[in-house]
C-alpha cells in the first residue's frame, strides 16, 4: 500500500471541497482517529489509569475517563493474545511481563 496515497485519502476525508475546511459532519472522534492513522499510531493510552484503546475499538470509554490525558500509542500483542498500548514504539518484552 502506498502510504502517501493513504495519507492523502485520509486527509481529504476530513476536508470539505479541498479547501482545507473541516466537513460539517466531522467530529472530534473522527479527527483524532484520522490523525492517529496519518501519523502511524495504533490508538491511545492513558498511563495514569492504564487505559488504552486501539483504532479498531476506538474510545470505547466514551471519553468518561478523562480522554484529555490520553496520548498517541502503539499496540503490542503477546503470544497469548493479550494486548496493551504504549507510547514507546520500540517496547521490548521483559521476563517480568509474563507474571
Amino acid at each position: 500500500m502506498n502510504d502517501q496515497k493513504t495519507n492523502h485519502a485520509l486527509t481529504e476525508s476530513l476536508l470539505n471541497d479541498g479547501l482545507g475546511l473541516p466537513r460539517p459532519d466531522t467530529n472530534v472522534h473522527d479527527i483524532v482517529r484520522d490523525w492517529l492513522k496519518l501519523n502511524n499510531f495504533d490508538g491511545l493510552v492513558d498511563d495514569r489509569t492504564e487505559c488504552g484503546c486501539h483504532l479498531d475499538d476506538f474510545i470505547i470509554c466514551g471519553g468518561d475517563g478523562g480522554i484529555t490525558e490520553c496520548r498517541p500509542a502503539y499496540k503490542f500483542t503477546q503470544t497469548n493474545g493479550d494486548w496493551w498500548m504504549s507510547t514507546n514504539k520500540h517496547w521490548v518484552e521483559s521476563e517480568d511481563d509474563d507474571a
